[in-house]
Formats: C-alpha cells, structure tokens, sequence
C-alpha cells in the first residue's frame, strides 16, 4: 500500500478555495479522495442525493477526474466523479481519440462529504477490472468547479499547454505502482 499526497493548481482566475487529496493502491484497488477547501458554499453541486448514476457531460459541472493509463501505453482511461453521486467511466485509444464508455464497469462506489468550508470525494476503483490490477499507472488528477454565477474553473497537477486541456500527455505526472 503507498500514499500519494496531490495538490491541483488552478488553471486562471480568482481563487477562494484549495484543491488536493490523496491516492492510494492496495491491490487492485485504488482509493482516491478529493479535497476542497475554502469557500465551498460558492461551489454548485448538480443531482445531490438522487444517488449515485452513470451519466454523461459531467465535466460540464463540478467534476473530479482521474485519468490513468500504462506507463507505456498511448491508451488511456477517464473517471468522472461528481460530487452529487453521479459518475462515468470512458476508455480512449489514443489523445482525445477513441472515446468510448468502459462497460467493465457497471458501478463506482462513491462517498461525499460537504460542509464547513469542506467538500470531499472519495471513491474506489478496481483496477482488476480492466486488467490492470498488475500494472505500473501514470496519472492526471483534475477538477472542473462551476460556481454559483456559471463560472468554470479548471484545476489540475500540471497545465502544460495555454488552455486547460486534462488529456495532453505532460499532466500525467503522478506514478502509481
């Protein structure tokens, strides 16, 4: 079992909040939590307590996401997890190539805490589904806020290009053994 601490960087604009959290492996499992911090009240949460569905487009709201793929490899996975329940999972073949809902997976277990300046998520994904219970990862980590005037704000490990763009190559800089 290994932890990793993570710190996302705001893309641009004014920032009220604090974005981290920590990932860990054991197993074929991977636990991964979201962190918030600040002025969450600002935050808009969409579908909170309908529970948990797969859904499509939630990046175009408040969205945490976990992109992960072999070290190796041009293929790559993308985890939506949003702080209402609802969640995706996509496959991809190649950058921004590909794009197909991964049906391995049928649910995510997921749980979110918000209030006092806190907003947490925290799921678990079974590697083994995909067949990579075994397999050395490179991840990117990111967040997408829409706050309660419609504004959306973009946080991530790494912006290696001028406009946020979670898919390039160089945002996956964290390891995972």
């Amino acid at each position: 079992m290994r932890d990793n601490e993570f710190h996302l960087r705001p893309f641009a604009g004014s920032i009220t909040y604090a974005v981290g959290g920590n990932i860990r492996r054991t197993g074929s499992r991977v636990e991964v939590l979201f962190r918030v911090t600040g002025q969450c009240e600002d935050i808009r949460v969409q579908n909170p307590g309908i529970g948990p569905q797969r859904r499509d487009g939630l990046w175009q709201g408040t969205c945490f996401e976990v992109f992960f793929k072999e070290a190796t490899a041009s293929a790559y996975w993308e985890f939506n997890l949003a702080p209402g329940g609802d969640w995706n999972l996509y496959a991809f073949s190649g950058y921004r190539r590909g794009m197909m809902e991964e049906t391995r997976v049928a649910d995510l277990p997921m749980t979110t805490t918000r209030g006092g300046g806190l907003l947490q998520v925290v799921a678990t994904i079974d590697l083994g589904l995909l067949g990579l219970q075994e397999a050395e990862l490179r991840l990117a980590l990111s967040a997408v806020i829409l706050d309660r005037q419609g504004g959306l704000r973009y946080w991530a490990l790494a912006h290696p290009v001028d406009k946020p763009d979670f898919h390039n190559d160089k945002g996956f800089q964290l390891h995972l053994v």
